[in-house]
């Protein structure tokens, strides 16, 4: 995809405004993610009006993430929001179960 940096720019003028909400990643009791908790967790957020949402930040647990499940919210997160909202993830690699 090609565009002008003043198009980027205007476009984020345009969209990247409004309340955007820094998601927790919910882990089950087994210390495995908790898929259905992150969809309850997407749904209320969507609901109360966000425009978008971030994942794997500070909040997100980015520093104990694996690579395996930071891939797992990179590919579930999309099929949840249903693009209703925009979505960001950070990819920091700290883990030290890696």
């Amino acid at each position: 995809m090609r565009y002008k940096k003043s198009e980027a720019k205007e476009w984020a003028r345009q969209e990247m405004v409004g309340q955007w909400t820094t998601m927790v990643t919910p882990f089950t009791q087994d210390d495995e993610l908790d898929i259905k908790g992150l969809t309850k967790n997407i749904e209320h957020v969507l609901k109360l009006g966000t425009k978008g949402m971030g994942f794997s930040w500070n909040m997100g647990e980015f520093w104990s993430l694996t690579r395996a499940e930071r891939l797992t919210l990179l590919e579930t997160v999309p099929r949840i929001v249903r693009k209703r909202a925009y979505t960001a993830f950070q990819v920091t690699d700290t883990c030290l179960k890696d």
